[in-house]
């Protein structure tokens, strides 16, 4: 829709009076923090950097959450204007990150937060839940073998609260649904 005001003027006459038409607001941006283990180089945390500056920065407002430190991904994401935090955690039990990652919510009050691999997926499930964002979207990227029991536990439990999860493949989806169940419609395949 081009020109609002024809639109704005129908609507005024279907409530039995004249009003002066006036063009709709521009809505705001949708705000989404993606978190990640890290921003070195990896599948996943290039994928990571091709979503972000891909997306239409008209109508999204995008930052990139590191649970560690920097990395050549984060460099790029850097260099094409993207927002990057890094959060410095000292391994997967550093239940510090969860705070820090609250105080960033609270900072940048995202509409939705999505995380990439079990560490973020954990992390980032708790605090959005402190947090009460609307969204939480979780991404699996692998079949969850190798994982230790109390990763896919803890990763287990954030699932309930995602609003999606999703999945680089059909056979991950599979996985996932078969180790978190719930809702078969909030798993979706993005495929790579």
């Amino acid at each position: 829709i081009t020109d609002s005001k024809p639109i704005a003027a129908v609507v005024a006459r279907g409530q039995g009076r004249e009003a002066k038409a006036q063009p709709f607001a521009t809505p705001r941006r949708l705000k989404i923090l993606y978190v990640t283990v890290g921003l070195d180089i990896g599948g996943t945390e290039g994928q990571v950097r091709d979503v972000v500056t891909n997306l239409d920065r008209s109508r999204f407002e995008c930052m990139v959450c590191a649970l560690k430190g920097e990395g050549q991904i984060a460099k790029e994401l850097a260099a094409s204007g993207v927002k990057i935090r890094l959060l410095n955690g000292k391994g997967f039990w550093d239940i510090r990150l969860v705070w820090r990652l609250v105080q960033l919510i609270r900072l940048f009050q995202p509409d939705i937060v999505h995380s990439f691999l079990p560490p973020a997926n954990v992390v980032a499930g708790c605090a959005s839940a402190l947090c009460r964002v609307s969204h939480c979207v979780l991404s699996c990227r692998d079949l969850g073998i190798g994982w230790r029991w109390w990763v896919r536990s803890a990763e287990h439990l954030v699932s309930r609260w995602a609003s999606a999860i999703t999945c680089c493949s059909d056979a991950v989806r599979h996985s996932a649904r078969s180790r978190f169940g719930g809702d078969p419609r909030k798993y979706v395949t993005i495929y790579n």
